[in-house]
């Protein structure tokens, strides 16, 4: 096939999404597909030099200004399909869907609709709560410009603590803060506020760490995730050996198959489609409740997808293939 691998763009997790983007890009190339790099946030958009731009650490100049520009320039009659390996603004909330829709290219993963509804955290989480009738963690919303609401107060009523501050439409815990006291509040409130419009508040749910990926016409196993860190942070995320990984997690086969059930019904409510991963914590009581979809899960070597196909006996290729097979479809 002739596949279009996009990645790089201009959110903060740039390098995450190259990663994902390297480990695509290799297994098709190997898998015999014919395949093209593209990175929309650059002005010279196709990637000719492949080593040269996974390998570099130097700078780079990129704007999400580029991104217009840069899809414009695709012929949709040279490509089969563009593998999406964005992640985070303009990659995961509908911007490059809606731009590839107009160039009439297939994609990877969700529309531009449910792309854009789960990277709004707050939203999804109602969605997830009235549609699918998914527990999912008490909090509130406002917007990082806000300066009448009372958050403490807020906070005593609705969250208590310890309660999560966090950007509103961002990944890989940039922005988090885990405030135990109210003297954090405010700071928690500033950082988020530096990566999102809008910051959300939500309840610490503690416990045990699981996620479930929705692979169309595949059956995968609940992974449990246990850091090195008290949070399962960005350095946990993406460093090797900072994280262990239990694929399928230890859980009674009763309670796996309701978390998996769980994250379809997320998947199916927010109108995802192809692929995508569902965040849960488990406490001690038996309680389990969705964090967050995750539209495009990272496909990088630490990967969480992955793994979980491995764990039925699927390859790289294999996982990569079908979901290139079910978002054709």
């Amino acid at each position: 096939m002739r596949i279009l691998v996009v990645s790089g763009g201009s959110s903060e997790e740039r390098e995450i999404s190259k990663r994902t983007s390297s480990a695509v890009y290799d297994a098709l190339k190997n898998g015999g597909h014919q395949v093209t790099l593209f990175d929309p946030a650059l002005v010279s958009p196709l990637i000719e030099d492949v080593n040269g731009y996974f390998s570099s650490s130097a700078a780079e100049q990129f704007s999400a200004l580029n991104f217009i520009t840069a899809v414009a320039t695709l012929d949709k009659n040279n490509y089969d399909i563009a593998f999406i390996g964005l992640h985070g603004h303009n990659g995961e909330d509908g911007v490059i869907q809606s731009l590839l829709d107009l160039k009439q290219i297939p994609y990877t993963g969700s529309g531009v609709m449910a792309s854009a509804l789960s990277m709004d955290k707050h939203i999804a989480k109602s969605v997830m709560q009235s549609v699918a009738g998914i527990d999912v963690p008490r909090g509130f919303c406002i917007s990082s410009s806000d300066t009448s609401t009372d958050i403490l107060k807020s906070v005593d009523m609705i969250t208590r603590y310890p309660v999560v501050v966090k950007p509103n439409d961002q990944g890989s815990t940039v922005g988090l803060t885990i405030c135990t006291k109210p003297e954090e509040l405010h700071p928690a409130f500033d950082l988020a506020g530096q990566f999102s419009s809008k910051v959300l508040f939500e309840e610490f749910i503690p416990g045990r760490e699981l996620t479930v990926g929705v692979v169309d016409e595949w059956e995968l196993p609940v992974v449990e995730i246990k850091p090195k860190h008290d949070l399962y942070d960005y350095e946990c995320k993406y460093t090797k050996g900072m994280t262990d990984y239990f694929c399928p997690a230890d859980l009674p086969e009763a309670l796996s198959a309701k978390i998996i059930d769980a994250g379809i019904k997320v998947f199916h409510a927010l109108g995802c489609k192809g692929y995508g991963r569902a965040d849960f914590r488990l406490t001690p009581e038996g309680r389990f409740a969705c964090l967050e979809m995750n539209s495009l899960p990272g496909m990088t070597a630490t990967s969480l997808l992955p793994k979980m196909a491995e764990a039925k006996g699927y390859s790289f290729l294999n996982l990569i293939e079908q979901i290139i097979k079910v978002s054709l479809r």
